[in-house]
């Protein structure tokens, strides 16, 4: 069984240049260890590096995605190379220059040729920063600039992030930022019809079967608001800001304290062109302890995705885990793997009260009995 999603032509580009899924809960929920080999979905290959912190024995991001993988490709020849200034400020956290010229002279050299060729061809994804070139990145852009100030002034803007308080936030968000312009726009733009034309594609809503997008996103959204302080939420900061005004409380991988720990760990990542479930097929069993799976069973059919869960617990050690979030399809262990996979939904649910990933509608833990 293979997933549809793979064939459509968005994926002939960078669809995520960012990830949006929390590592820090990913990585306590798997607890890795030095003795763990870790299979790891590419995406945009940020929670790949985040999650090699941990020293794991081996590291594996796959990605059916050419595209998605390059870009780990170059985030990683980034960080070999360059400075943690100069790597922050190449990628576009921080303002740069000549990010061109830093490619052709330093960067370029470190790439594998598949990567070479992809950003050899496409160097205007590096002039504004290529962690902003991503198309769902470019859709929040088109929000910021377009939609949100009919909504909201720069100055309510900027009072949101200065309230740590969650007491003044709830009060603000009820007073002040939902109001109906922002309920009413926000429901739209992000409801399914825009999103599917502009921040995804419409084969990512083949087994969504709800109205209600928009107004699903609105709830979630408001409550991270409330919930989460905007200062120690880069989520929440990238979506509405664009930027991070504080890289101490950004990304994992573009904090400074772990710079030298990442360029380390960069070297126990290896990088796989493929789909999931055939890279899966081919491995023994009990070839992995843990597997990250960012909202793989999200795109596939309930059938194909019970298949799925089989073969994993089939290549997963005694005790192995694996974790994956649900953004609009609900999905969990299956009754009929009940007797082999356990769901640690407790955990589950403790962990994802505390994701900064503010989007998703659960979080799921499971293991190999």
């Amino acid at each position: 069984m293979r997933s549809t999603i793979q064939h459509a032509a968005v994926f002939q580009r960078i669809v995520y240049s960012q990830c949006w899924e929390d590592p820090v809960i990913a990585a306590e929920a798997l607890a890795l260890g030095p003795d763990d080999d870790l299979l790891c979905v590419t995406s945009a290959g940020d929670n790949a590096l985040a999650l090699a912190l941990a020293r794991p024995r081996r590291v594996t991001a796959i990605d059916f995605s050419a595209a998605q993988n390059a870009l780990l490709e170059l985030k990683i020849a980034a960080l070999r190379t360059l400075s943690w200034d100069r790597y922050v400020a190449f990628l576009g956290a921080r303002p740069c220059a000549d990010r061109v010229a830093l490619y052709r002279d330093r960067v370029r050299r470190e790439l594998p040729d598949g990567a070479r060729r992809y950003f050899d061809a496409n160097e205007r994804l590096l002039a504004d920063g290529v962690i902003h070139c991503g198309r769902f990145q470019r859709y929040l852009q088109l929000f910021r600039r377009r939609v949100l100030p009919l909504i909201h002034r720069a100055d309510t803007v900027a009072r949101l992030f200065a309230l740590s308080d969650p007491d003044e936030r709830a009060r603000f968000c009820a007073d002040t930022w939902n109001n109906r312009r922002w309920r009413a726009l926000f429901t739209v733009f992000f409801g399914r019809a825009v999103m599917a034309r502009l921040g995804r594609d419409p084969a990512f809503f083949t087994y969504v079967d709800r109205d209600d997008v928009g107004r699903e996103f609105l709830r979630r959204t408001n409550r991270a608001i409330v919930a989460t302080d905007p200062a120690d939420n880069h989520f929440l900061q990238y979506a509405l800001l664009g930027h991070y005004p504080d890289l101490s409380r950004g990304p994992i991988y573009l904090r400074e304290r772990h710079f030298d720990a990442l360029r380390a760990a960069a070297d126990r990542i290896r990088i796989v062109r493929g789909d999931v479930e055939s890279y899966l097929e081919g491995l023994p069993d009990g070839a992995l302890s843990a597997l990250y799976l960012s909202d793989l069973f999200e795109w596939v059919s309930a059938d194909h995705h019970e298949q799925l869960v089989r073969t994993i617990a089939r290549v997963a050690r005694p005790g192995g885990r694996w974790v994956y979030w649900n953004l609009l399809v609900p999905r969990r262990r299956p009754d009929s793997l009940a007797d082999r996979v356990d769901s640690h939904d407790e955990v589950a649910a403790e962990l994802h009260a505390r994701d900064l990933a503010f989007v998703y509608g659960s979080f799921h833990l499971e293991s190999r009995r």
